[in-house]
């Protein structure tokens, strides 16, 4: 059976309804995976029908990996999506939206996926030391080369309004168990309708495993696999 695909934004860019986030092959969720196996994950995701790959430049050697995973023809069967806007320093996090950041910070994830474009592209995070349409109009400025689709990450509801009025972006949000999440994304999607906005939600399955540490945990049989 043929994998479902979807319509993501108004900018015409269309994926498959389930997505592929690379994180943990390389980072976060315990060491690096082997290479050989991860590339094979990646293979078979694409000849099943996933093409929508999600990374940053924040998750260790991953856009190196998929790289890889995307020589011989690969690419073009993909939509990619990786991101920027997350930096360690010291072992501590900072959040990086400026305009010479974000010039670099694309031209080395292009490096590091060895292509040339970028179908979407997301801020990880808000820099709030930087007016949000700053950072907006510098990627809808330079998106015209290097940058197909645009994506802001949806972080505080008063970005919301801001964001729909400068054109058509989409957004992408946590998966939270519980039933304040359900009723966020409920008002969400309903607002993304309403927008003609993408919505791209992460970490569905993970969280799952993750239930018991979420602020407000209900019971088991309350939380339907994903």
């Amino acid at each position: 059976m043929a994998a479902v695909r979807m319509k993501l934004g108004s900018q015409g860019l269309e994926v498959s309804a389930q997505g592929l986030g690379c994180m943990g092959m390389s980072s976060n969720y315990g060491p690096p995976k082997p290479e050989d196996d991860m590339i094979a994950l990646v293979h078979h995701a694409i000849n099943t029908g996933v093409t929508f790959l999600d990374t940053s430049d924040s998750y260790g050697q991953n856009e190196v990996l998929l790289a890889k995973a995307l020589k011989g023809g690969m690419r073009e069967k993909v939509q990619l999506a990786t991101k920027f806007g997350i930096i360690r320093v010291d072992n501590k996090i900072e959040v990086r939206g400026d305009p010479a950041y974000v010039r670099a910070a694309c031209e080395a994830s292009l490096k590091r996926l060895d292509v040339d474009f970028i179908d979407l592209y997301y801020a990880h995070r808000i820099d709030i030391r930087v007016p949000i349409e700053v950072t907006v109009r510098l990627l809808q400025t330079y998106g015209v080369v290097v940058i197909s689709f645009l994506n802001i990450i949806f972080c505080v509801f008063l970005f919301f309004p801001w964001e729909a009025s400068t054109g058509p972006l989409c957004f992408h949000l946590r998966h939270w168990n519980n039933i304040l999440g359900v009723l966020l994304y409920i008002f969400l999607i309903f607002l993304c309708e309403i927008l003609s906005q993408g919505f791209v939600c992460f970490a569905n399955l993970m969280s799952e495993k993750e239930k018991e540490k979420h602020f407000f945990p209900f019971p088991h049989q309350f939380h339907k696999p994903n």
